[in-house]
Parts: C-alpha cells; sequence; structure tokens
C-alpha cells in the first residue's frame, strides 16, 4: 500500500523545519450533520471530502494536479465506548491511511468515493497492524524505529485527525469557551496536518504546515470554507 510512487506531489519534498499553523473560525456544523444524512454518509466521510475538494483546489492552482490520491493518516479509536476508564490513562488507537480522490472533480463523487474507501478500511485489519507497529517501534532501536516510520510516512502528506468535541457549552474558569482548535503533529518528511474539532455545534479546522514545502497554508482553509458551501448547495438546494 505504501510502495507506489503515484502519490508524490507537490505536497511533497524535503522538510525545512520551520512550521506555520492556521484555522478559521468556527462554522456551524448543522449543514455537515445535514450533508451526512442526506447522502446516507458519516460527518467525518464528509469533512474529509470537503478536505479532498480544498487539497484539489489548492493543487490546481499551484498547477500541481499530477496525481489521482493523496495520502493522509487518519487516527482511529481501538477503545470501546463503552470499557471502563483503565487505571493507567494513554492513548489507544490505530492509523488508517486514507487515499484522498482529488482527481475527482465532483465533490459529490469525492463524497462517494472517501465513504467507500472509508468503509472498507473500518471492515480490514489496519487500525490492529497500525496500532502494532506503533506498540513494537517504541521496542526498537532508534536506528529500526526511524526506517519503520520512513517506510510507513514517505508517501504520506501528514495526518487529518477529527475529533468529536462536547455538544454543549463549557466553561472554564467562569467564561464561555468560544472555540477550540486541534493540532496535527509533524514528523519526518510529513509536511502538512489537519487538525478538525467539534464544540458546541461550531467547527473548527486548522493546518500545520512545513514552509519549505506549503509556505501559504492559509490557502488551503479558503479553499475548505469555499468546498464546505460547494457541497451544501449541490446536496441540500437540490432536495
Amino acid at each position: 500500500f505504501f510502495s507506489p510512487l503515484t502519490f508524490f506531489s507537490i505536497l511533497h519534498g524535503e522538510v525545512s523545519g520551520e512550521k506555520k499553523v492556521d484555522w478559521i473560525e468556527p462554522v456551524d456544523l448543522q449543514p455537515i450533520k445535514d450533508i451526512g444524512r442526506a447522502t446516507g454518509t458519516t460527518i467525518n466521510d464528509v469533512l474529509l471530502a470537503v478536505l479532498t475538494n480544498a487539497l484539489r483546489k489548492y493543487l490546481v492552482e499551484k498547477d500541481g494536479l499530477t496525481v489521482d490520491d493523496l495520502f493522509t493518516a487518519v487516527p482511529v479509536s481501538l477503545r470501546r465506548p463503552d470499557a471502563d476508564l483503565p487505571r493507567t490513562l494513554g492513548n489507544r488507537f490505530g492509523l488508517i491511511p486514507v487515499l484522498l480522490p482529488v482527481s475527482l472533480e465532483d465533490p459529490v463523487e469525492q463524497l462517494q468515493e472517501i465513504h467507500r474507501r472509508v468503509e472498507e478500511l473500518k471492515d480490514s485489519q489496519m487500525p490492529i497492524v497500525s496500532f502494532g507497529l506503533i506498540s513494537v517501534s517504541s521496542l526498537m532501536t532508534p536506528d529500526l524505529e526511524r526506517l519503520l516510520h520512513k517506510v510507513t510516512q514517505e508517501h504520506s502528506i501528514g495526518v487529518t485527525t477529527n475529533v468529536p468535541g462536547p455538544r454543549h457549552p463549557i466553561y472554564v474558569a467562569g467564561g464561555k469557551v468560544l472555540g477550540s482548535w486541534g493540532m496535527g503533529g509533524l514528523s519526518g518528511n510529513m509536511n502538512l496536518s489537519f487538525g478538525i474539532y467539534s464544540l458546541n455545534g461550531q467547527l473548527n479546522f486548522s493546518v500545520h504546515s512545513d514552509t519549505g514545502i506549503t509556505d501559504d497554508p492559509e490557502r488551503i482553509l479558503d479553499f475548505f470554507l469555499e468546498s464546505i458551501e460547494e457541497l451544501r448547495e449541490l446536496v441540500l438546494d437540490a432536495e
């Protein structure tokens, strides 16, 4: 899965080590939910489709649409929702390698293809395998660990994490929290990480990039907002 060279694009390359973070103002989550219900897909599917279209627009603007898919790693929780809280806290997650179909121009087709691919990955052993690799890597020598990460990360643009937050207002020291933004980490030659977080019916989206490869992540944010509106018009206004 990690070997095809067809994933390489202008979003890949040697990182500079200088990072840049940008984010959007919170937007209403309800249209995302409505799109999911209307198309029989999940909120996560819709958000990945919106991201796909945003990245496609970015590549087209840069005259860099040279690939069919972009590969991003998506964390998935392996802990059952009804499981008791463990005595020792910590994450239990795997990574699924999602291919974003940037070669597709129609946003609805992008959503349908994302849904199909993610469902296939959910039914596979990939999350368990990746969890095992993450666990085993902590026992390796530094050289072996670096080699493992190089092999698994070489073709990925980065990580896309979607964290559903509280559906109600939360307060800190008496003050209402107006928003919360996550930031995906970058390691190796990964260039782009996307953090998607929801809070009290609002969607927050951030991008973390290496300036040596992508020095204008704010353009991806612009296209992300455009893509939400495009998909909303195509799906909801057509009903």
